[in-house]
């Protein structure tokens, strides 16, 4: 990860919000889009690693972050084929 991506953090409420997309088409390989991802050139990583690299990145970074979460806003975008 880059350490520029906490740069991102610019107000105490940015502080305890990461914004991210799900794509679950396939529910075998579920994909999730994080902006603190995007060293790898998409921010597009599989589920596994965004709970086991990018999240503990994300708490390592962040004071008295715990991991807990709720989601605030959601919204589903489904595919016309």
């Amino acid at each position: 990860m880059n350490n520029n991506s906490k740069a991102i953090y610019k107000n105490r409420a940015t502080l305890r919000v990461d914004w991210i997309g799900v794509d679950s088409s396939n529910p075998d390989n579920i994909m999730i889009f994080d902006v603190n991802a995007m060293s790898n050139g998409t921010g597009w990583v599989t589920l596994s690693d965004w709970e086991n690299i990018v999240v503990p990145y994300i708490l390592e970074g962040i004071p008295k972050a715990n991991g807990r979460w709720h989601m605030k806003c959601c919204a589903e975008i489904e595919s016309v084929n």
